[in-house]
């Protein structure tokens, strides 16, 4: 029996859904804040509040972070390679799986991993890097594509604040055999 969606969870959906929507809009179409905004209001998520004022308070929070995030984007690049997509990867016995946010060059040479965060907290980012769900990821990312990002970040929306750690040699030949 599944749970029920809380109003964290609904909220989570439905930046995720905005901004994956926003994200791919072709080149050349109208990316506005009201175009944004447009998309938050197709995919708002009423589930899990404990009653329409509350809701509200979340829908202004969406808002409210969003409008920074237009204003100062902190995950532009080039090219978009995957955005909002599962995949996953075998070895051995063992299958992963990672969903990635937004996969994407910030220029010709350097690929980045964004996950993307709606929750207020920001823990401390000798606490975000050391996961099972950093490693599972650039796994997946180098069993489907052949090679590593070389940064992964976590966006803290609704600071429209991120964090990046560079992958760099030393951190792949301490956690992977490639």
């Amino acid at each position: 029996m599944s749970k029920p969606i809380n109003k964290y969870l609904s909220f989570d959906i439905t930046l995720h859904k905005t901004l994956s929507e926003f994200n791919q809009l072709p080149s050349g179409q109208v990316t506005s804040l009201d175009n944004l905004l447009s998309i938050l209001h197709d995919n708002w998520l009423s589930l899990g509040y404990n009653s329409k004022k509350e809701e509200d308070i979340y829908k202004m929070r969406a808002v409210t972070t969003l409008i920074k995030y237009y204003y100062n984007p902190k995950d532009k690049g080039e090219e978009n390679i995957l955005i909002d997509k599962f995949i996953k990867a075998r070895e051995d016995k063992n299958i992963y799986f990672a969903k990635i946010d937004k996969l994407h060059f910030l220029d010709e040479d350097t690929l980045e991993v964004i996950d993307y965060k709606s929750g207020w907290h920001i823990p401390p980012k000798s606490h975000i890097y050391n996961s099972n769900k950093v490693y599972q990821t650039l796994f997946c990312i180098y069993s489907k594509f052949g090679c590593f990002p070389q940064q992964y970040s976590f966006y803290y929306l609704r600071h429209n604040f991120k964090y990046t750690m560079t992958i760099n040699e030393i951190f792949l030949k301490r956690n992977f055999k490639t």
